[in-house]
């Protein structure tokens, strides 16, 4: 790969991961209400 779309990559890097970590949280989030309703 070149050096400009490794930097792209390491560049979006962190926005991806934040979004990751925002969609893992919502997981958490149902299955307390799962757990909770039951």
């Amino acid at each position: 790969a070149e050096i400009g779309q490794v930097a792209g990559l390491l560049q979006d890097f962190p926005a991806n991961n934040q979004a990751f970590r925002d969609a893992n949280f919502d997981i958490e989030q149902l299955r307390k209400d799962i757990t909770q309703s039951e």
